[in-house]
């Protein structure tokens, strides 16, 4: 029981509670207006799970690449080189960099192309891992996102302004 001192695990386990009782909640509404809550709160209960674990079983965890130390962590680029620890600010700055650049690029080329690139970009250039990985990643970002929320819930996903969102 000492990873629960750990901040990081309570955290975690803070968010985990949090889509658990959200899923709770968004059972209770109607089938049409909780559709996207529960699918939100499922995803978010999955991924808060994976980082709950990643936490607990720090083996695990780097299998997953999961879990607070993992995401903080330099992917090393190979196994006989040393990677020196980046500064929380940096990390910080990174991160906030790419929030802001992938929310520019869903303004600019609307949601169902630029979230499955901004999370492309993250993986390769951010997380440093292998193009192929990454590249299945961000179809994989793009066929949930199409099979999901524009035929299954039948939402209608911003187009972006170069393709004509703003025009009414």
């Amino acid at each position: 029981m000492r990873f629960l001192r750990r901040p990081a695990v309570t955290v975690n386990i803070v968010i985990t509670v949090f889509f658990l009782v959200f899923l709770v909640i968004a059972l209770g509404y109607t089938r049409l207006v909780g559709l996207v809550p529960i699918v939100v709160a499922i995803l978010g209960l999955i991924f808060s799970l994976l980082a709950l674990a990643g936490e607990i079983f720090p083996k695990l965890g780097k299998g997953l690449d999961a879990g607070y130390l993992t995401t903080m962590e330099t992917a090393k680029k190979s196994t006989s080189e040393e990677v020196l620890p980046q500064s929380p600010t940096k990390n910080l700055a990174v991160l906030l960099g790419w929030v802001c650049g992938s929310f520019l690029l869903i303004i600019l080329v609307g949601f169902l192309i630029g979230a499955p690139v901004s999370i492309f970009v993250y993986t390769k250039w951010v997380r440093n891992i292998p193009w192929l990985k990454s590249l299945l990643l961000g179809l994989g970002i793009y066929v949930f996102i199409h099979l999901v929320l524009r035929i299954a819930m039948g939402m209608i996903l911003f187009r972006g302004i170069l393709f004509g969102g703003l025009i009414t």
